[in-house]
């Protein structure tokens, strides 16, 4: 992402295409494209300059937390990762190099690459709280069938408005769904995993998925039971909207990738 963007006084428009995961659908969920947007502040743009013709490709990856980390493989092709890993200081982060077979780059290079990887964790930290309040909103958005998310006033922060693009599978409501949008909520344990559909405007109970333990690889199952209310809806309603949540959980990651990219001065990864 390059200087020559900011330029632009309208909102700025990035496109990333996800691979469809395949998934044996109830109902059909055909993929389609939702842009959210995000402030970036000013010094996102052209934050990279320093890196670009060193990276092929890169996947940047932030984990915000006690612990960080930052995460960079800097060529598609090569197995080669730095890290960045900090305590409650992101100034106190520790840099660490694990190469692959042989490290491409020279000394030199990578000082440069951790001085940005530096530079970035601190921008990331610092709007981590506008980086989660963008991948929700745009989930949530996508729910309720929009194919635009944009944030609201009091999200205004002294910068660019930025929309990146991205594919998912995530459904709004339509005349063919008996109820609006329903959140699939953990209310069991380990030991015996079970999840609660709920309508989120109503708050009804509408059934459960019950499953066996994550560590039962070899005799997985699932159950979807419909509450005894809910005379109107089916087990295949249930396992739909159970499709619909992991879509939603995979948007949101794409969403905070991309934008994680475009934060660091980076372009959106390609699929």
């Amino acid at each position: 992402m390059t200087d020559e963007l900011a330029a632009d006084a309208s909102p700025l428009r990035v496109r990333a295409v996800r691979d469809s995961l395949s998934v044996d659908g109830i109902r059909d969920s055909p993929e389609r494209e939702i842009s959210v947007g995000m402030w970036l502040p000013r010094d996102s743009f052209g934050a990279a300059v320093e890196i670009d013709h060193l990276l092929r490709d890169p996947r940047l990856n932030y984990h915000p937390g006690r612990e960080g980390p930052l995460v960079l493989r800097p060529i598609d092709t090569d197995l080669t990762t730095m890290t960045l890993t900090w305590g409650h200081r992101v100034d106190e982060a520790v840099f660490n190099l694990v190469p692959s077979t042989r490290i491409p780059f020279t000394v030199a290079q990578v000082q440069v690459i951790e001085r940005w990887m530096r530079a970035s964790a601190r921008r990331l930290h610092a709007h981590r709280a506008f980086l989660r309040d963008a991948c929700t909103r745009g989930m949530w958005d996508a729910a309720e069938g929009a194919t635009e998310s944009l944030p609201a006033a009091d999200e205004l922060i002294a910068g660019e408005l930025v929309l990146t693009s991205v594919l998912t599978n995530v459904q709004g409501p339509d005349s063919t769904w008996p109820l609006g949008v329903v959140e699939v909520d953990s209310v069991g344990t380990p030991e015996e995993p079970c999840d609660a559909f709920v309508e989120t405007a109503t708050q009804k109970r509408l059934g459960t998925r019950t499953s066996s333990p994550d560590a039962d690889f070899d005799q997985h199952w699932e159950r979807f039971t419909v509450d005894e209310s809910q005379s109107e809806l089916t087990p295949e309603d249930l396992i739909f909207w159970y499709q619909q949540a992991c879509w939603r959980f995979t948007l949101y990651d794409d969403l905070w990738l991309n934008f994680c990219h475009l934060l660091t001065g980076l372009e959106p990864p390609t699929p």
